[in-house]
C-alpha cells in the first residue's frame, strides 16, 4: 500500500487467494482513534506510559528516531512534550532495553540545546536523511507526573532497576540528569548520604550490577564524610558537566526502614519483600548444609 488507498483490497497484491504464507505470518494491528499532527512523539513497548522506546509522527506514519548526537537533553525535551516534567535517555547501557522498532526511519542526527519545542524543533538531518540502523533506536524513561513537581539542583533519583531502593544513581543539575562517577571518591561514607538524602538509613555500593556507561556525568569528586544531608554537601562534591576517568556511573543499594513492606518505585515497577529475599536465602543456606551433614 501507498497509504491513500481507500480500502485494503485496492493496494497492490498478489490476488485472491494467491499466497505462500504460513499462519505464523498472520497479521496484527493496533488502531489509534487519535488524530496525531507533525512531529508527536510517543513512548512504546515499555511497561507503563513514561517509558519506552521513542517514536515520531511524520507524512502520516510512526517511525524511530537514531541515537547519534541524541542527549539527556533530548530526553527532557521528548518528556516536556508529552506532559512530563522531564527525564533521561538510557544511552548505551541499555539502549534497546525496548526493543528495535520498523522502519522508517525518522530523524537523525538531533542536537538539542534543550529549550525546544519540540523534538522535530531541534538541529536534525532532516525528515529520513538517516545513516542508521535499528540497533540505534532510543529508549526513554520520563518522570511520572506523580514525582516530585519541582526539582533542584544537587536532587538525586534511582532508576533502573524495578525496586524503589536500588538502581543507578543520578544527580539533577542545570535542567538535566547525569551520572555521579564511579571511582576512587565514590566511598561507603558517599553511599549512606545518598540514602539518607533518599530516606533510607544507609546501603550498600553495587558494582558491577548498575555501573553502565551513561552520556552525562553530573558529579565529581564525592568523597563524603558521610554526615551531610545532601550529596551536593559533600567538601569535595563539584556539580556540573564533566567526564568520567572510569567511564562509569556508579549504584546503590539502600536498606529499606521496613524490609518486610513492599513499596512502588516512583521510576517504573514495583518492589517486594526484602524480608522474603532474605527469607529464601536463609532456608537455602539451612538446606545447603542439611545436604551436607548427610553426604558427610
Amino acid at each position: 500500500c501507498s497509504g491513500n488507498e481507500a480500502s485494503l483490497s485496492d493496494c497492490p497484491n498478489s490476488g485472491w487467494g494467491e499466497e505462500n504464507c504460513g499462519h505464523s505470518e498472520d497479521v496484527d494491528i493496533f488502531c489509534q482513534s487519535t488524530t496525531f499532527e507533525e512531529g508527536d512523539v510517543q513512548l512504546v513497548n515499555g511497561p507503563s506510559a513514561n517509558e519506552g522506546r521513542l517514536q515520531i509522527y511524520h507524512d502520516g506514519m510512526w517511525g524511530t528516531v537514531c541515537d547519534d548526537d541524541f542527549s539527556n537533553a533530548a530526553a527532557n525535551i521528548v518528556c516536556r512534550q508529552l506532559g512530563y516534567q522531564g527525564g533521561f535517555y538510557f544511552g548505551e547501557f541499555d539502549k534497546l532495553k525496548f526493543g528495535q522498532g520498523v522502519d522508517p526511519i525518522w530523524l537523525d542526527g538531533i542536537d538539542c540545546v534543550g529549550d525546544e519545542a519540540s523534538l522535530s524543533a531541534c538541529p536534525n538531518n532532516g525528515w529520513g536523511e538517516e545513516n542508521c540502523g535499528h540497533s540505534e533506536d532510543i529508549g526513554i524513561r520520563c518522570f511520572p507526573a506523580d514525582s516530585a513537581t519541582d526539582f533542584v539542583d544537587g536532587d538525586i533519583v534511582l532508576v533502573q532497576e524495578e525496586w524503589a531502593y536500588e538502581g543507578l544513581v543520578l544527580v539533577y543539575h542545570d535542567g538535566q540528569w547525569g551520572g555521579i562517577c564511579d571511582d576512587s571518591t565514590f566511598t561507603q561514607s558517599t553511599v549512606d548520604v545518598i540514602c539518607n538524602q533518599l530516606g533510607y538509613p544507609g546501603g550498600m555500593r553495587e558494582a558491577p550490577a548498575f555501573s553502565f556507561a551513561v552520556e552525562r556525568f553530573s558529579l565529581v569528586n564525592a568523597n563524603c564524610v558521610g554526615n551531610e544531608r545532601r550529596l551536593s554537601d559533600c567538601q569535595n562534591a563539584e556539580l556540573g558537566d564533566f567526564t568520567c576517568s572510569s567511564g562509569f556511573a556508579a549504584g546503590v543499594r539502600c536498606f529499606p526502614d521496613d524490609v518486610s513492606s513492599p513499596e512502588e518505585s516512583p521510576f517504573g515497577g514495583s518492589s517486594g519483600s526484602f524480608s522474603n529475599f532474605h527469607g529464601q536465602i536463609s532456608w537455602s543456606i539451612v538446606a545447603f548444609c542439611l545436604m551436607l551433614s548427610v553426604m558427610f
